[in-house]
């Protein structure tokens, strides 16, 4: 049989023998891949989609959340498959374990199942927004449904519905990025392992600030200028200086 290329407009007959060849081609070629471990063009991965096994124990919607976790196949198991098709096990958030450390799924995912989800890149969800000024999200602590706004997280946001509460919103996912500190005025005396209010300069919003330096019996004026701390883990924000 002799191999030879078509011109474009030219008559175009196959044989049976150049239709087999043509099979032959391509089913060595599958075996090749197989043979040498490489993944099937399908499941090549894309930059910022994973897939996630939904180990929540329930039903997550499309756009919900999962915190990930562990590789469901290890590469001391199946070093092919591990290497082929990036999978990670999702559970319920917990802000002590997922922190920027969490995806968005593409579709709604039972329990057991395997699915499309975003680790970076643009999706539209929702947002609990905390405070208006709040420019970043990131997992709320026991919820699978949305993200939570935070000065500080893995998921800016570019745009949110007007108002607190659940909302709809576009967020960036990717690294974590925002403001942990600021100067402040307090709006009351500050106690010894206590808490007061104190307006951030800056967004001008104002926030419980929670005593993590004075010392017995100490405490700062209301009015007086000091210096906030933002604790991403706690979501809480600490006083952390006073200006003498």
């Amino acid at each position: 049989m002799v191999l030879e290329k078509v011109a474009a407009g030219e008559p175009f007959d196959p044989s049976a023998e150049m239709h087999n060849a043509t099979v032959d081609t391509i089913v060595g070629f599958r075996r090749h891949q197989q043979a040498i471990g490489a993944a099937p063009i399908h499941e090549l991965p894309r930059v910022g989609y994973i897939l996630v096994q939904n180990d929540s124990g329930g039903t997550v919607p499309r756009f919900g959340v999962l915190g990930l976790g562990d590789p469901p196949i290890l590469p001391t198991t199946n070093l092919a498959e591990w290497q082929n098709r990036i999978v990670l096990k999702g559970t319920t958030p917990a802000t002590a374990d997922h922190l920027a450390k969490f995806a968005v799924l593409l579709e709604p995912l039972a329990a057991g199942k395997v699915g499309p989800a975003v680790i970076s890149g643009v999706v539209n969800m929702q947002v609990n927004i905390d405070a208006a000024w709040h420019e970043f999200a990131d997992v709320e602590d026991t919820v699978a449904t949305h993200l939570k706004s935070r000065p500080y997280g893995a998921g800016r946001i570019l745009w949110a519905a007007t108002g607190t509460g659940i909302q709809y919103a576009s967020v960036l996912l990717g690294p974590p990025g925002g403001q942990t500190w600021w100067r402040a005025t307090l709006g009351a005396t500050l106690n010894q392992g206590s808490t007061a209010n104190a307006t951030l300069t800056g967004p001008g919003a104002v926030v419980s600030v929670t005593d993590n330096y004075l010392g017995a019996a100490e405490s700062i004026a209301s009015a007086e200028k000091i210096g906030v701390q933002y604790d991403f883990a706690a979501d809480t924000y600490y006083a952390t200086e006073a200006e003498c």
